[in-house]
């Protein structure tokens, strides 16, 4: 199954096939600090969220484990926008993230976008390629 959605992000990159985009919205105040924190010792505990893939050079693909995983964070502050132009910049946002897609060699592997858009008022986007991640591994390592 990677295999094939490996050979499919690589006949059309930049199609967004295969991309996943998950979002949450997060009420209340936020330390971005901890939250980015908490989400690198995930990282760093799941082989599969530093795993990229090999296909030069070889018979045939084949993942591959690093020790570290380089991770992509951005903070998009909002909160001086009206709400109109926000819904505007999240669309552009969403549709160019998807379409940015991966280095499924080089990594990063995975993308982590916080927007605050009030005091109390977060938008988050986790973006990862299907490859290393399906719906219920989001499920388990929410949980954690």
């Amino acid at each position: 199954m990677q295999q094939g959605m490996l050979f499919h992000s690589l006949l059309e990159p930049g199609s967004g096939v295969y991309v996943q985009q998950l979002i949450c919205e997060l009420p209340g105040e936020m330390d971005w600090v901890s939250f980015r924190r908490a989400w690198q010792t995930v990282v760093d505990r799941h082989d599969a969220l530093r795993t990229g893939f090999r296909w030069e050079g070889t018979d045939e693909p084949r993942q591959e484990v690093h020790r570290t995983a380089p991770m992509d964070w951005e903070f998009h502050e909002w909160t001086g926008l009206a709400a109109a132009e926000q819904e505007i910049r999240w669309a552009a946002f969403l549709q160019a993230d998807r379409t940015r897609g991966f280095k499924l060699d080089d990594g990063p592997w995975l993308r982590w976008t916080l927007f605050r858009r009030g005091v109390a008022d977060h938008r988050w986007v986790w973006t990862s390629h299907h490859a290393l991640l399906d719906g219920r591994s989001y499920v388990q390592l929410l949980c954690e």
